[in-house]
């Protein structure tokens, strides 16, 4: 992106904040992961899909992610380990995808959309009982009918809560949430208040979704110290964007940037300590609230109130906020604040290339006489997430220029590029997928993915075709094909042409009766 040449890849320098166990030393990456629902989610996916198989994953020492980006960064952190021999990090890669699309065939919301209806249509019920009282509705039988129905959708929601063990509860304290082990869930009286919770309360439902099919009731200390993971969202109370991390919730001010860098985490062995019952899926599920369709997020611990909080794209949807605050706050150039004191680095010292993955896409252009509240709300926040972008250039500009590091962009906006060959031309109806939290068919993870998938192969052969000589560890990987993007046992899918555009055609319908409506009878 910087016709200057950046500062040599090679360059070693020792991190002293690194366990002494550890034979990791930079070059390192720093990876930001956009927000997005679970279509950035899958998108982020297939990039890293290509960066496992040919090395670069074990290289990324720090990930900042938002809102969809949250969930696949938060989920990749629990299968994390170190090759001791190489320095480098591993993953238990299948066991890390099989999860993540099986959530994604899923979807997230289905639980909370029930639950939603059905409190939509007991509102219609008192209504009809309103009405019907005052002598408006002369149909006197509608009422109980109304509510009827929306009891069965309740009653509905609490088998399905019942036939998952959804009453149980995954205990706080155990020995790792690493650990091959597997931790069976309890029942207590708390699981009881869950369970009563969870079937009255839609985002209380959502955090507890998340953690059933996700994160199995993993505190946030339990991220691992390195690689280490940082999740964004904003603070409605002090408006300013908070990081969630292995050692709590900090602010991106000098002294929030400063405990994030040096990972303070040591002191959870105190009891008085707060933020030592914060489970992973809080933080996550905070990140992801997107404003107007969720319910903020509030938080507490150890009996005080954290914040409350929003998706974290309202401020950062690119996750980008932290390694600016790292390049200027740590970065020794200029006077800055913690330049080289005691148990840190500088920025660049330990930073080789940051890598932004941007699953967002381009505000569409339209010509209309005038905008309504309702749709001009939504405009302003798609011009929102457009700025945001356009800023984030800006800043790759700059790393490059004022701080030394390489950086760059890899977005959906781009599209399908031209070496994923076989591929139907879906440039088109890729910048029309939804963001949503809703069930993925297979067509829509294949492509989604595959689109990540080929535009890191371009980035490796076109952009910086050298870059895999600067990496231990690192290797020659076959290009997949399209069909073989989805591991095997995930099930089969029509990969035909034909079969990939009429899927996608109306994949930006949020609604999957709408969908199915339009793959169906081409509506």
């Amino acid at each position: 992106m910087c016709s200057k040449k950046p500062r040599d890849l090679l360059e070693i320098a020792e991190w002293p904040t690194f366990p002494a166990k550890s034979m990791m030393r930079p070059p390192s990456i720093f990876l930001c992961l956009s927000g997005g629902g679970l279509r950035a989610a899958i998108f982020h996916y297939g990039c890293l899909k290509r960066l496992q198989e040919v090395g670069l994953l074990g290289h990324v020492y720090t990930t900042s992610a938002t809102s969809g980006g949250a969930i696949t960064a938060a989920l990749l952190a629990q299968y994390s380990d170190v090759d001791e021999e190489m320095g480098i990090w591993t993953y238990k890669w299948e066991e890390f995808e099989q999860l993540l699309l099986h959530t994604a065939l899923r979807g997230l919301l289905g639980r909370t959309t029930v639950l939603v209806i059905a409190y939509l249509i007991y509102i219609v019920a008192s209504l009809a009982t309103l009405f019907f009282m005052f002598g408006w509705l002369n149909v006197g039988w509608l009422p109980p009918t109304v509510f009827g129905i929306g009891l069965l959708f309740h009653l509905c929601l609490v088998g399905r809560l019942i036939l998952d063990r959804a009453y149980t509860h995954f205990p706080i304290e155990r020995r790792s949430v690493f650990s091959d082990d597997p931790v069976r869930p309890e029942i207590s009286n708390n699981s009881v208040r869950r369970f009563i919770k969870m079937i009255f309360v839609p985002s209380y439902l959502r955090v507890e979704t998340l953690n059933a099919r996700l994160f199995h009731g993993a505190p946030l200390r339990f991220l691992p110290s390195y690689p280490r993971t940082f999740l964004n969202a904003v603070d409605l109370n002090d408006g300013r964007q908070k990081v969630f991390f292995k050692g709590g919730v900090a602010a991106l001010d000098h002294t929030g940037t400063r405990r994030l860098w040096l990972d303070e985490y040591r002191w959870f062995d105190d009891d008085r300590i707060k933020y030592k019952n914060l489970t992973l899926a809080e933080a996550v599920a905070a990140s992801s609230a997107i404003p107007l369709f969720f319910r903020p997020i509030a938080l507490r611990d150890v009996g005080e109130p954290l914040g409350v909080f929003v998706d974290g794209g309202v401020a950062d949807n690119l996750a980008i906020n932290i390694p600016k605050a790292f390049s200027s706050f740590i970065h020794p150039s200029g006077g800055q604040r913690f330049q080289r004191e005691a148990g840190g680095a500088a920025f660049s010292d330990v930073t080789s290339l940051v890598l932004i993955v941007d699953g967002s896409m381009p505000l569409v252009e339209k010509t209309k006489r005038h905008w309504t509240r309702l749709l001009s709300l939504k405009r302003i926040s798609d011009a929102m997430m457009n700025q945001q972008v356009s800023d984030a250039t800006i800043t790759a500009f700059a790393f490059e220029r004022n701080v030394q590091v390489p950086t760059r962009i890899i977005s959906l906006q781009f599209g399908m590029p031209e070496r994923a060959v076989g591929v139907p031309k879906l440039q088109n109806v890729l910048g029309k997928v939804r963001t949503h939290l809703d069930s993925f068919s297979m067509q829509e993870c294949a492509v989604l993915a595959y689109c990540g998938y080929a535009l890191i192969e371009t980035l490796l052969q076109d952009e910086m075709p050298n870059l895999l000589t600067h990496y231990q560890g690192t290797r020659s990987a076959e290009f997949r094909k399209f069909n073989d993007i989805l591991p095997r046992d995930l099930g089969t899918w029509d990969s035909a042409p034909e079969a990939i555009e009429r899927e996608m055609r109306y994949a930006n319908r949020r609604f999957l009766p709408l969908r199915w409506i339009g793959r169906t009878f081409g509506i």
